[in-house]
């Protein structure tokens, strides 16, 4: 189980949870993964989490002493070096509305770039500028043969959230945090599986990708090339 202050992001967590469950394979990448917030639900051998913020990511790396967990300080709108078709699992959440418009179908196109052939890509996205998102899944479409979309963020958890949002942000809020409006986050989040099939009632978009359309073989994720700068953690800035 699954809480969050934002019933929307418990309902979003538990579907992801669910994809992730059932994905294994050699790589996962974590796109914009902040504090690789969502490195519990990733089954790969190797997980990477990436960033643009360096400090975020070293957190995420005292967090998550493992191994097979590592960070990649990069702009994931500036991600050519990494190779082609080379990642079995691709997850970017709460991430891509800050970006530009243009930004954002940068960033889509890198992460479809780099998605193995049989490779599943996870992202989320507004669904407020209804042509963005008609864009997004346009250019989705010239990469993936299967799309799934799990819409999130209903008027219900809007309303909730909105009760201690301040300037969109609830933050660490006194209230909203403790143990009892935990739960009722969690029991609002489960309204989210009677809507979460419908678009106009929800503020988000979770797009689920496979079968890349592509007849080249996959490639190996090779980090050499990258410099590293602390144990775990490569740097792709110039």
């Amino acid at each position: 189980m699954n809480f969050c202050l934002r019933p929307s992001k418990t309902f979003q967590f538990d579907i992801l949870e669910n994809e992730l469950s059932k994905l294994t394979g050699e790589t996962g990448i974590d796109a914009a993964s902040e504090t690789m917030k969502n490195r519990k639900f990733f089954k790969t051998k190797s997980y990477y989490g990436l960033d643009i913020k360096l400090e975020l990511l070293k957190n995420g790396l005292k967090k998550n002493d493992f191994n097979n967990t590592y960070g990649i300080w990069a702009d994931m709108t500036k991600i050519d070096s990494l190779p082609s078709n080379s990642i079995d699992v691709i997850v970017s959440t709460n991430t891509l509305y800050i970006l530009s418009k243009e930004n954002q179908i940068v960033a889509l196109k890198s992460l479809c770039r780099i998605a193995a052939p049989k490779g599943h890509l996870i992202l989320d996205c507004p669904t407020k500028d209804k042509e963005l998102l008609r864009e997004m899944r346009e250019n989705i479409k010239t990469y993936f043969k299967k799309i799934k979309i799990v819409y999130t963020g209903n008027f219900i958890s809007r309303a909730y959230e909105k009760i201690f949002e301040k300037e969109g942000w609830l933050g660490s809020h006194p209230i909203a945090s403790t143990k009892p409006f935990l739960l009722i986050s969690w029991l609002i989040s489960r309204l989210e599986y009677l809507t979460c099939h419908t678009s106009f009632v929800n503020s988000s978009a979770l797009i689920i990708c496979t079968d890349k359309k592509t007849d080249s073989p996959k490639n190996k994720f090779d980090t050499s090339q990258l410099k590293i700068i602390d144990t775990n953690l490569f740097n792709m800035f110039s």
